[in-house]
């Protein structure tokens, strides 16, 4: 890579990128690609070694990646940690589970549950990955190392069945669960249940390990600085073989239309979030493309029901019938991306495919209205962002338009768009009435991951959530079974009693859309995940 490019690469800022630098850039990559096949060439033979740059819509927040509930951390963590297993590409809730850290696994009884492991495998420190480190990980997560850690996914009740990991030899752990619990080999796919180092991750402290990193995957980590660029290497002994490109950046640019810039100017390979309209314009430039796959990433809007006029079920539903989300999904999402009726989508272990989608119904919306018993017209605040997936804000938007087709005389959707952090620190600590922008990408691939940390009873990590406690006992008890028929029976009654309840604006499976460059081969896949050791150079 010349110094020139270094020295442009090196000035990319990370939030607030100039549109003007990158169509200069364009311009200026036009011109060398007409230098012929000579220029191909030598570009061809240092694909590798040039930095792949991948561009996201919101920044990372941290490098711990136990201490976290986001995919948007997930992913670039994704590249310096393991799991114990892994999910197939395409997703198959049912069958579809493979080793990663670990090689095989079973269940000795009702409560414990067997994995042996990879051997020979080292964390990046030189450390050898052992039971043990499966022991400390989970230690770690349910603070038996710093009692004072709290990680979100522990808060969030993702893992409230796990009791402990006991090592049987150098290569074997059982992990031991409070109950019984159905979905074991799911909890160990990733968030808390990243592997760590013992040795490193005991010796330092929770602040520390926010801005670094030591595990067992294809990248090290290089560098990071928070809202800026992080910087990772290839792992030259990763027990699964160096992966092709050997320095990975990856940035945060918020507007779309700047990501795209970058793209075809060649400052970026990877982006997210292209819009639909856009990818034609893409494909035609010879310089990059547009993959797209149907994401497990579910796009829906909660309402918060301890606060009026939100909390009364009949506003609720009225702004279900009115919200219009077949016809944004034609105009907004040009006909991609599908509906959901509740926030279980089709990649879910439990998903009814039975349950109907609220109709659009202005009349039914406006009866509803009249019969809340509220003085009308209604006002609700309306809270969304930009750049978490594919047209958010205009999804956003979209809705809010719709609602307010109702009519001045019934109801008034005021919009409050956010920045992604203060959007999420504010959301976060309950601190947002009315309706408020949700998503939700479910890496347990079952439906306990979609109903327990967003409708069962509880006052953390906020305290605006429904109170049910027949829904409670109904997501309580499909968590304790491990009868398959019973489990879908459970999660087919708790979703057509949250259908009822309309606790959220239920919006659609996400379609999820990527610019790639030419110089990449790479197919993304539904879960969001992007890992550069899938990626290849290609001339």
């Amino acid at each position: 890579m010349s110094t020139h490019a270094k020295s442009r690469l090196g000035k990319l800022p990370t939030l607030d990128i100039s549109r003007r630098t990158f169509i200069r850039g364009l311009a200026g990559g036009a011109a060398g690609a007409a230098a012929g096949p000579l220029v191909i060439s030598r570009a061809a033979r240092a694909a590798a070694e040039r930095p792949l740059i991948i561009v996201y819509g919101v920044p990372r927040a941290t490098m711990d990646p136990q201490n976290h509930l986001n995919t948007y951390d997930e992913s670039p963590l994704g590249n310096i940690f393991e799991n114990l297993v892994d999910m197939s590409n395409p997703i198959d809730p049912y069958k579809g589970w493979k080793p990663l850290l670990a090689l095989s696994w079973k269940r000795i009884d009702a409560t414990t549950f067997q994995f042996r492991l990879r051997q020979g495998v080292k964390f990046h420190d030189g450390e050898e990955f052992t039971a043990e480190s499966v022991r400390f990980s989970i230690d770690r997560l349910l603070a038996r190392v710093d009692p004072n850690f709290k990680p979100f996914s522990v808060l969030w009740h993702a893992y409230d069945t796990i009791d402990r990991a006991e090592p049987i030899d150098r290569y074997t752990v059982n992990i031991v669960t409070k109950t019984p619990d159905p979905i074991v080999l799911n909890r160990f796919n990733g968030f808390g249940m990243r592997i760590v180092a013992p040795a490193y991750y005991r010796e330092h402290d929770t602040a520390f390990l926010q801005t670094h990193a030591v595990g067992t995957g294809p990248y090290r980590l290089v560098s990071w600085v928070k809202d800026g660029d992080l910087v990772l290497e290839a792992n030259a002994q990763y027990w699964g073989g160096a992966p092709a490109f050997k320095q990975v950046i990856m940035r945060t640019v918020p507007e779309a239309s700047t990501r795209i810039a970058a793209l075809l100017s060649g400052e970026a390979d990877v982006i997210i979030g292209v819009p639909a309209e856009q990818a034609e314009m893409i494909n035609q430039s010879g310089r990059a493309r547009v993959e797209h796959v149907h994401s497990n990433r579910l796009g829906f809007w909660r309402m918060v029901e301890h606060v009026a006029p939100t909390d009364n079920v009949k506003v609720r539903q009225a702004i279900n019938y009115a919200a219009n989300i077949d016809q944004l999904l034609r105009t907004v999402y040009n006909g991609l991306g599908e509906r959901i009726s509740t926030v279980v989508g089709r990649y879910h272990y439990g998903y009814d495919p039975g349950l109907p989608f609220y109709p659009h119904d202005l009349d039914k919306a406006r009866q509803l209205l009249r019969e809340s018993g509220l003085p009308l017209p209604v006002t609700v605040n309306f809270h969304y962002i930009q750049g978490r997936y594919t047209k958010d804000r205009d999804m956003g938007e979209g809705i809010v338009s719709e609602l307010n087709k109702l009519g001045p005389q019934f109801l008034r959707a005021v919009p409050r768009l956010y920045e992604a952090g203060t959007f999420y620190s504010l959301a976060n600590a309950g601190k947002l009435d009315g309706i408020v922008f949700a998503s939700w990408g479910n890496w347990m691939f079952d439906a306990d991951i979609d109903l327990s940390p967003n409708f069962r009873t509880k006052t953390i990590p906020t305290p605006d959530y429904p109170n049910n406690p027949d829904l409670d006992r109904l997501i309580d008890a499909a968590r304790l079974t491990t009868d398959d028929k019973t489990r879908r029976t459970f999660y087919s009654k708790a979703q057509r009693m949250i259908w009822e309840d309309s606790p959220a604006v239920f919006g659609m499976q996400v379609e999820d859309m990527y610019g790639v460059s030419n110089r990449v081969n790479w197919k993304p896949r539904p879960d969001e995940m992007i890992w550069a050791k899938e990626m290849t150079p290609r001339a």
